[in-house]
């Protein structure tokens, strides 16, 4: 699918966008340049799976495989290397999820399982960052959320 589909929401309905075989490509050189990247491995990882799902290669798919349960053994140097391997370890137990998957949207999804119903915000308002922070305390005016 041409790339300038993307910005049409073509991604919502087909799960994915863009040229795989330039992702993979892409990403081997990034992983060549820093073999320890955390980041560059999964995203390598994804990428073949999500490769070898679309054309039915499963050299790609077993390769994809292979890095993603590699990875588990390096040392974590960035904030977000946890959260690439627990990523990691779900796409390896359900390789499925490869294609249209995203660490932001996967965090949010987490995130919001791990919340009661109460603490969701409502859709189309966001959540103070504290609630206590906007009370009136003697003596101050009253703080506006926004």
């Amino acid at each position: 699918m041409p790339e300038w589909l993307c910005t049409f929401g073509i991604k919502q309905i087909v799960g994915v966008c863009g040229d795989l075989k330039k992702s993979v490509a892409y990403h081997r050189k990034a992983v060549a340049r820093e073999p320890k990247r955390i980041e560059y491995q999964k995203d390598l990882a994804i990428s073949l799976l999500c490769y070898g799902q679309k054309h039915d290669d499963k050299n790609a798919v077993e390769e994809g495989k292979k890095i993603l349960a590699a990875l588990q053994a390096l040392p974590n140097v960035k904030y977000s290397d946890p959260i690439d391997k627990e990523h990691a370890k779900a796409i390896l137990k359900d390789p499925n999820l490869a294609c249209g998957y995203s660490r932001d949207a996967s965090r949010n999804r987490a995130r919001i399982r791990t919340r009661g119903p109460s603490d969701v915000p409502p859709p189309g308002r966001r959540l103070a960052p504290s609630w206590s922070r906007l009370k009136k305390r003697p003596g101050q005016k009253p703080r506006r959320p926004w």
